[in-house]
């Protein structure tokens, strides 16, 4: 599996060169983020339905400030239940989450920030079988 990842990489690079201008983003440039010091999980994932870089940058602060992963990682999930669409919202957030404990502690907290942006928000609309739910119950 590992192999086969790294072999798709540089064909999945060459297949981004045809979607135009790619932002050059590190996960090492989080560090170097100017973002104030005062926010909580809440509002990580309020941020990051607007300015989702900024929320991995934020999210890089908290957990840097011994911010709580698990408080990040019980959220992310319960996000991705209220509000993913398809398997691709489940198996991405699956794999993020139980992955941070496996990797080396000195890349963790980038693990996590870098991986935020595509993580589900408070923004958006919960999915219709949530609905559905609550309004079977009302």
């Amino acid at each position: 599996m590992l192999l086969q990842n790294a072999a798709f990489i540089p064909m999945f690079r060459d297949a981004m060169q045809s979607r135009g201008s790619i932002a050059d983003l590190s996960i090492e440039k989080l560090q170097q983020s100017k973002i104030e010091d005062n926010f909580s999980v809440d509002r990580i994932f309020k941020d990051l339905g607007r300015e989702p870089i900024s929320a991995a940058a934020e999210t890089y602060k908290f957990l840097q400030n011994n911010g709580s992963p698990q408080e990040l990682i019980d959220t992310a999930r319960l996000l991705v239940f209220l509000k993913g669409n398809d398997a691709h919202d489940y198996k991405f957030s699956s794999a993020v989450l139980e992955d941070f404990q496996h990797v080396s502690p000195e890349w963790r907290n980038f693990y996590l920030a870098a991986n935020m942006p595509k993580m589900q928000h408070t923004q958006s609309r919960d999915n219709d079988l949530v609905q559905r739910t609550r309004d079977a119950f009302a």
